[in-house]
Order: structure tokens, then C-alpha cells, then sequence
């Protein structure tokens, strides 16, 4: 329209929005490197196919960053890089983690998650329990005038570790480090709502939304 974008959606649903970004996806820009005859093996879709420690089918050459076709992810491609120089130099046991991956959108407010949502965790895991704190219940939020958002945790019912993160609102690009730290090293809920954290912070919300998830909300948010 003259002023606005009208988005029809499969569903029927239709939205009113100044803009519509499309985003068409990446492929690997592999092709022309001669790694067919390196017997380097390739996917569909022309990505090098890597192991866990980013080797390809020639034990000798490694891959990382998006041409793997993993994750196309900065933060991702320096991990892998690691994980490469550390494995080639001897060290048998780098490897990378396809799973406690951050992932970011930079809007406002922002938008980020690692792991699991609750209908993935179902499938992979089973019965799931989660738990989630409204970042308007937070001291911080509150005298910084950012009220909207929250945090969503979401962890395996048979013995509450986390599988997985969810977090909108003021500074949820920094505060998925903390969550992925505690994906990725087995936490539990009980574990996370137990760490003292500074107030007054954004971080305070993890803690609450895993006592949200334990059935011992703090503050009843």
C-alpha cells in the first residue's frame, strides 16, 4: 500500500508492517576449488562434509565457518576454527557443539535462543518441564524503561537439566552466553536458580524462570 506493506500469511492471517525484509538463505561457495579432486567429499548442496573435530573425508584438510553448511554463524565459524587448530595440533579430544549453539536476532527489543523449544524437546526428550519470568518483574528493567520481554527456560522432566533457552527483551544477545554456558555444561534448573546473581541486572530473570520451572517462583512474576 501507499504507507504499508500488507503480508498475507499461509495461514490467512494478514499483518500491516512498514517493511518486510526476505531473506532467501546462503549456499557454500565451493564450487571451483578442486576439492572433488582432493577427495574432499561434498553435500547436496556443496558443503564440505566435516566430523565433530571439522576434519573432512581427507583426514588432512579441515574445514569450518559456512562453508561446513552448519551453522551460518560468526561465533560458530571462530569455534570451529578452534576446534581445527586445536585437533591438528594433537589434541584428540577438541571437538565442536552442534547443540549449545546462541543464536541472535539484533532487533528491538532483541531476540535470542539456544537449544531446544518445547515442541522440539518433546520429541528428542520426552515429558519436558519450563518456566518463564517476565523481564518487567526485574528491578533493572523497570528503572531503565525496558519492560517488554522475557526469559523461557526449557528442560528435560526426568532429571531438569536444560535443553534450552529463550530470551526477549533489553540485552538478550548477552545474557544467551550465560544460558548457553549452562546448556552446554549439563546444568540443571536447580543448578541455575541456586547461582547468586547481581542485582540489580537483566541476568536476575534466568534464575527466576528456573524456579518458575521448579514450581518455586521467587516473586510470583
Amino acid at each position: 500500500a501507499e504507507d504499508s506493506v500488507h503480508l498475507i500469511l499461509d495461514s490467512g492471517e494478514e499483518l500491516v508492517v512498514d517493511t518486510v525484509l526476505s531473506a532467501v538463505g546462503m549456499a557454500p561457495a565451493s564450487a571451483g576449488l578442486g576439492l572433488e579432486g582432493a577427495g574432499v567429499e561434498l553435500g547436496a548442496r556443496g558443503e564440505v562434509l566435516v566430523d565433530e573435530h571439522c576434519r573432512t573425508s581427507q583426514p588432512s584438510i579441515y574445514a569450518v565457518g559456512d562453508v561446513s553448511g552448519i551453522q551460518p554463524l560468526a561465533h560458530f565459524a571462530s569455534h570451529m576454527g578452534a576446534v581445527a587448530a586445536r585437533h591438528a595440533l594433537g589434541d584428540g579430544e577438541a571437538r565442536m557443539d552442534r547443540e549449545a549453539v546462541p543464536k541472535v536476532v539484533f532487533t528491538s527489543p532483541e531476540l535470542a535462543w539456544v537449544g531446544l523449544n518445547e515442541a522440539e524437546a518433546s520429541k528428542r526428550c520426552g515429558e519436558v518441564v519450563s518456566g518463564s519470568f517476565l523481564m518487567r518483574g526485574l528491578g533493572r528493567a523497570s528503572a531503565e524503561g525496558e519492560l517488554d520481554g522475557l526469559v523461557k527456560l526449557v528442560a528435560r522432566a526426568q532429571d531438569q537439566v536444560l535443553v534450552g533457552a529463550h530470551i526477549l527483551g533489553a540485552q538478550a544477545s548477552s545474557l544467551i552466553g550465560e544460558a548457553t554456558l549452562a546448556l552446554a555444561k549439563g546444568l540443571t534448573l536447580q543448578e541455575v536458580a541456586q547461582t547468586i546473581h547481581p542485582h540489580p541486572t537483566y541476568t536476575e530473570a534466568l534464575p527466576e524462570a528456573a524456579e518458575a520451572a521448579l514450581g518455586t517462583p521467587l516473586h510470583g512474576v
